[in-house]
C-alpha cells in the first residue's frame, strides 16, 4: 500500500480516503483532516492543512488545500478550494470555479463556472453565480 503521495511539490505522506460506501476515495495528505463522515472521489485531491468535515463531497478533479476549511458542502468538477477559504454550510462549488485567499460561499449558494471569489470575498444566500467573475465584496444570493 501507498503511503506517499506527489501533489506537485514532492512527495509526501498520504492515504487515498476511505469513504464510508466502503469505496476508496482520493489522495488526502496526512497533513490535511478529513472526517469520517466526507464523501471524496477516486480523482480529488486534499492536502497541505486543510480540513474537510460533517457531510461535505469532493469529487470530480475538484482539488482542497492550504489552510481552508470545507464543511457540509459540495466541491466538484475542477473546482480548486485553497489559501484561507471556507465554503460552507449547504454550498456548491463547482466547474473551474476557485475560492481563494480569504474568500468565503455559504449557505444554499452556489459558485461555479469560471468564477473567482477571492480576497476578503464572502459570497451566501441561495442564488447562483457562474460566468467570468471575480468576486471580492459582499455578494448575497437571494
Amino acid at each position: 500500500m501507498e503511503t506517499e503521495y506527489n501533489f506537485g511539490e514532492g512527495l509526501v505522506p498520504a492515504h487515498r480516503h476511505k469513504n464510508l460506501d466502503g469505496s476508496e476515495g482520493g489522495w488526502v495528505a496526512d497533513s490535511a483532516n478529513v472526517g469520517d463522515g466526507v464523501f471524496i472521489g477516486e480523482d480529488a485531491l486534499v492536502y497541505g492543512e486543510a480540513q474537510v468535515y460533517g457531510k461535505a463531497r469532493i469529487y470530480g478533479h475538484a482539488v482542497v488545500f492550504g489552510n481552508c476549511k470545507v464543511g457540509d458542502a459540495e466541491v466538484y468538477g475542477d473546482a480548486n478550494i485553497y489559501g484561507d477559504a471556507w465554503v460552507f454550510s449547504g454550498a456548491t462549488v463547482c466547474g473551474y470555479a476557485l475560492v481563494c485567499e480569504k474568500g468565503w460561499v455559504f449557505g444554499r449558494v452556489t459558485v461555479g463556472g469560471h468564477v473567482q471569489v477571492r480576497g476578503n470575498g464572502n459570497v451566501h444566500g441561495s442564488g447562483e453565480f457562474s460566468g467570468h467573475q471575480i468576486l471580492t465584496g459582499d455578494y448575497d444570493g437571494n
